[in-house]
């Protein structure tokens, strides 16, 4: 069975409160500086993540150097590169849901609303730990019978 993404908008650019079912193909239509190039750009982003994780996934197997590999800066430096470095309305927040327990959020940080929170799922983050350890381990196999 086929789970349906959403994408919940609230506060961010243009947008005041929006929710919708991601589907094969949408249509935005609306009036200039409505929003539709916003909501376009963050499904992409979303879409994107998953080249983030295997990019950060890669370099930290291939890296002696684990200093300062984190995710969720590697993705929040990727959100202010889509979205620019503006400062955040405190209820701002975007979440996009892959499949059932599984998403995303995006909201200001309590500092000033200056920096980017990225929050995964619980689900979420326990996969991408488990991939990660997987990664390194065989990684480190590979490197000692190679």
């Amino acid at each position: 069975m086929f789970e349906a993404q959403r994408i919940k908008v609230k506060k961010f650019g243009p947008i005041d409160d929006i929710d919708i079912e991601i589907r094969n193909i949408l249509l935005f239509v609306g009036p200039q500086a409505s929003g539709k190039s916003t909501i376009a750009k963050l499904i992409f982003f979303f879409f994107h993540t998953r080249d983030v994780v295997i990019e950060y996934l890669y370099e930290k197997a291939t890296s002696q150097q684990t200093e300062g590999k984190n995710l969720h800066k590697k993705l929040s430096k990727r959100f202010v590169e889509f979205f620019g470095p503006s400062f955040r309305q405190p209820e701002e927040e975007v979440e996009f849901t892959y499949k059932t327990d599984y998403f995303i959020k995006v909201n200001p940080d309590s500092n000033f609303n200056k920096y980017t929170n990225i929050i995964f799922s619980h689900q979420m983050w326990q996969d991408i730990l488990s991939l990660e350890k997987e990664v390194l381990n065989n990684f480190r196999f590979q490197k000692q019978t190679g």
